[in-house]
């Protein structure tokens, strides 16, 4: 998989507040001719899938941030060749956020734009997406209806891992932001009725080292499809880091939650000895480091009822077919895709893809969620919403 020279780096990254049972990696990729670099980094027990993931992300990030000039359009909505997805059919901000924001702007009809050729999963027509919805280096002159973020970017050895990789990375974001907003878990998972034994050994691992781990279902009920929250805390300390990851498989989506969960909690702890021996400023951290140090202990509480519902895994059921998870997604909101895969990863038989669902929330950089959201109102009949910044790294 690791053939020539695209894999500039690919190093163990030694985890300093942690015993070896865990391994992290760091993949780089650098482009030959603007000498920009992309990282990935993979963390896990098994070193292998850890390595596998940092290749992977940085493969995504490769792919992503290379555009290619064909596809790509500078026109206003009405001058294009082919129907286009404009930015009002996206989850974006409210015109009251918009007159706060100096990065992002709204979408003028009139005004030309980059749009970027890509296809219906569903239907396979050619459209127009907006290309901060694309790529990921999009140049700072350009005025973006929203962040760019990284949801629905994926690798994989075929194209449907690539769309299913991509679509659980859609889910998982758009299930995050509904469940930080509403305040809605399902249930919490009991830990103890968990007989899978990687599972089994993190937690054990984790209980030895004084952390106090809770894994929660908050699927939204339209999708076929699990997303698993994982908040992570020192038991001798206040704060506590929280992430999801979503599978069809909900083993596999627990698994991969809390793996997620303990690397960035490791990584937000080294952060912070190494503030505390160097003074570094941590302020671009923001909120995801303001709830590691306790500032806010209280909005756990908050969103998650001390009351909830406890359920033993064997009671629920335990995995989805690719064909019904894609089917609930479809009712939900259109699916679109491009295929960015470069000569060289194709050379590695891999896939790199973005997939795009314009209704599904999204997680944003600057940590105030958007507003302005059909499938957002859906939901919110009455409820007040958790408009605190959201702690999702």
């Amino acid at each position: 998989m690791y053939k020539g020279n695209l894999i500039h780096t690919l190093e163990s990254v030694p985890i300093s507040v942690m015993n070896n049972q865990f391994h992290r990696y760091m993949a780089i990729i650098k482009q030959k001719y603007e000498q920009r670099i992309f990282p990935g980094t993979g963390f896990s027990m098994d070193y292998h899938v850890a390595k596998s993931h940092a290749v992977g992300e940085a493969i995504e990030r490769y792919c992503a941030g290379i555009m290619n000039p064909s596809g790509i359009k500078e026109q206003s909505e009405n001058n294009l060749d082919y129907p286009c997805i404009t930015p009002l059919q996206f989850n974006r901000y409210t015109k009251e956020q918009y007159a706060n924001h100096i990065k992002v702007e709204q979408y003028d009809e009139k005004e030309a734009r980059n749009w970027v050729l890509s296809n219906n999963y569903i239907t396979g027509e050619e459209v127009y997406l907006p290309i901060e919805t694309v790529y990921l280096l999009i140049p700072n002159h350009y005025k973006k209806f929203r962040d760019v973020v990284s949801t629905g970017l994926a690798s994989g050895p075929s194209f449907n891992d690539a769309i299913e990789n991509a679509l659980n990375e859609c889910i998982e974001n758009d299930a995050f932001m509904l469940f930080w907003l509403l305040k809605k878990v399902n249930y919490e998972i009991s830990l103890e009725s968990i007989n899978t034994s990687r599972i089994k050994k993190l937690v054990t691992l984790m209980e030895g080292l004084n952390y106090s781990l809770k894994i929660y279902d908050i699927s939204q009920p339209d999708i076929n499809s699990f997303t698993i929250l994982t908040v992570i805390k020192a038991k001798d300390s206040k704060g506590f880091f929280m992430t999801a990851s979503t599978n069809r498989n909900i083993r596999k989506a627990i698994k991969k939650s809390i793996e997620e969960a303990i690397s960035g909690y490791v990584t937000l702890q080294e952060k912070s000895v190494y503030q505390s021996n160097t003074d570094a400023d941590m302020t671009n951290e923001g909120s995801v480091y303001d709830y590691f140090n306790g500032y806010d202990e209280q909005v756990l509480t908050d969103v998650i009822s001390p009351e909830i519902e406890v359920k033993n895994l064997e009671s629920i059921e335990q995995e989805y077919t690719f064909s019904e998870m894609v089917c609930s997604v479809a009712k939900q909101t259109d699916i679109y895709y491009k295929d960015l895969t470069t000569e060289d990863i194709r050379e590695l038989n891999l896939i790199s893809l973005r997939v795009v669902t314009p209704s599904f929330l999204i997680v944003p950089y600057e940590k105030q969620a958007l507003l302005e959201s059909e499938r957002l109102r859906k939901f919110t009949d009455g409820v007040e919403l958790n408009l605190k910044p959201h702690p999702f790294p």
